[in-house]
């Protein structure tokens, strides 16, 4: 884009300012500022060549690098996406995990209603007690000092019982959403990298990718979390897949059994990861990228 020295009438910062807003947000920076040098540690950075061809290399911020050759944008990308490919999730792994996370989340929510109601009915006996003997006092049956001291024990014992209201874990239930979000977004990542524009593309990686250093041509990725640990999860194959054979009732059932079983030590490990982390960054990420809430969250 180059400069204009035209007075900046509505047409003109219409032309000038509305490409360079579209180029900001759907193409600059491209990858630059994701990638290190895999020998020397400086960033990689970018330039373009022939108005339209976007190589990348090691900026050289210390001195000379060995590592200073030029890899182009595609190649980049291709990388990228070969990475993503490796994070998704089996049709049959993700509608189990799913399934899993819904039955939890139904459970944890008949808890928490009952507790609920157990504590909102105790508050109530306690507040028409407590009315109670206030009535008697007003009518005389009771003294001051006797009503003074009931009153008193009768609201620590109703802060106690409010205290544990505002307690209860309903954390849970907003985990169990940002659980199956997390899997929506694992199960449609590689085609929307593949099918987005550079934005789309580097949230993703900032959300997927903690580091990714180039060396000899080729990305060394290392993963964020909770990404890493879904990482490559495999099923167990049917017995006689690897020999040809028709699959039997009885192997599909132990097949069907054992990834039930996979999926539920699964859920429980991200949810007790979800407990120790601050979720805040994810959330966002998430929301950056469209991934929408489960309907029982909405």
């Amino acid at each position: 884009m180059r400069f204009s020295p035209q007075k900046p009438v509505k047409r003109a910062v219409q032309r000038d300012e509305d490409p360079i807003s579209k180029w900001c947000r759907e193409e600059w920076p491209g990858y630059r500022g994701l990638i290190t040098c895999g020998h020397c540690g400086c960033a990689i950075t970018a330039q373009k060549k022939k108005g339209r061809y976007i190589y990348y290399h090691c900026s050289e911020k210390r001195g000379p690098c060995k590592e200073n050759g030029y890899i182009k944008e595609e190649e980049l990308t291709e990388q990228y996406s070969e990475y993503l490919d490796t994070f998704k999730l089996p049709e049959e792994l993700y509608g189990e995990l799913v399934k899993v996370i819904r039955e939890l989340h139904d459970l944890k929510s008949r808890d928490v209603e009952q507790r609920i109601t157990i504590l909102n009915a105790e508050a109530s006996r306690i507040r028409r007690k407590r009315n109670s003997i206030y009535q008697d006092k007003l009518n005389g049956s009771i003294k001051n000092g006797f009503w003074k001291e009931h009153h008193d024990e009768l609201s620590k014992e109703l802060e106690g019982v409010s205290g544990k209201l505002q307690r209860i874990d309903k954390a849970d239930l907003e985990f169990f959403a940002l659980a199956e979000r997390i899997l929506a977004f694992l199960k449609d990542v590689s085609g929307m990298f593949k099918g987005g524009n550079m934005r789309v593309k580097r949230e993703i990686l900032k959300l997927m990718v903690r580091t990714s250093r180039l060396s000899s041509g080729r990305l060394i990725n290392s993963g964020t979390e909770p990404f890493s640990t879904l990482k490559n999860r495999t099923l167990p194959p049917l017995v006689g897949e690897e020999r040809f054979e028709l699959s039997t009732s009885c192997s599909q059932s132990r097949r069907a059994k054992e990834i039930r079983k996979l999926s539920k030590a699964f859920i429980h490990e991200l949810l007790a990861w979800m407990r120790e982390s601050n979720l805040t960054e994810l959330k966002n990420g998430l929301k950056a990228l469209g991934v929408s809430k489960p309907y029982y969250s909405k």
